[in-house]
């Protein structure tokens, strides 16, 4: 007796994102990569999700708390 195996469905390929072991390691790559056009907001706090760049604060606590607004308790990237 013959039996058909199903075909294999192909898996896709991870992000670099998915892939990377690090948290937050979409947000470090953004991060490095608007640096060099930042040195006019030294000292400020950037707020970071993916590729998408909220908004420079005075703050850590404005960052933050502009970060929990726009998106909640998920994964974002505050700094200086």
């Amino acid at each position: 007796m013959t039996t058909k195996s199903r075909p294999k469905q192909a898996k896709e390929k991870p992000t670099e994102a998915e892939a990377s072991p690090l948290p937050l390691a979409e947000e470090v790559r953004s991060f490095e990569t608007h640096l060099p056009g930042w040195g006019d907001r030294e000292g400020q706090f950037v707020v970071i999700r993916g590729r998408d760049v909220l908004g420079f604060y005075s703050c850590h606590e404005q960052a933050l708390e502009a970060g929990y607004d726009e998106y909640g308790s998920g994964p974002f990237q505050g700094g200086a």
